[in-house]
């Protein structure tokens, strides 16, 4: 698949949205920029909070969202599980899920 946003030839997912202000756009799982237009702005859930990592307070989602595109940065959880040492692999059978989560995880 190819995005049209910014010509990833390898694209797994691509995201195509329409905008009064800005027209059409397309994103991929490479670039992933989606216009500030379609961020809202939300305060945090419990007000401003300080941000070890971006070393300034954040008051809102949109601000965090800035503050993350200006270093090129992407927020993200950790893709290896500490419990297991490798990744959590994703099963859609909901008893072999919980029979995996009880095997690996209950103590």
């Amino acid at each position: 698949m190819i995005c049209d946003g910014c010509g990833n030839e390898n694209a797994v997912h691509v995201r195509i949205g329409h905008d009064k202000q800005i027209g059409r756009y397309e994103v991929c799982d490479k670039c992933g920029q989606l216009p500030t237009e379609w961020l809202p702005d939300v305060s945090m859930p419990n007000g401003r909070y300080y941000d070890e990592h971006l070393g300034t307070n954040i008051e809102s989602k949109r601000q965090k969202a800035d503050l993350l595109r200006k270093k090129g940065w992407v927020e993200c959880g950790d893709r290896i599980n500490p419990v297991l040492g490798r990744p959590t692999p994703f099963i859609s059978d909901v008893n072999k899920r919980r029979k995996f989560f009880k095997d690996n995880f209950e103590r």
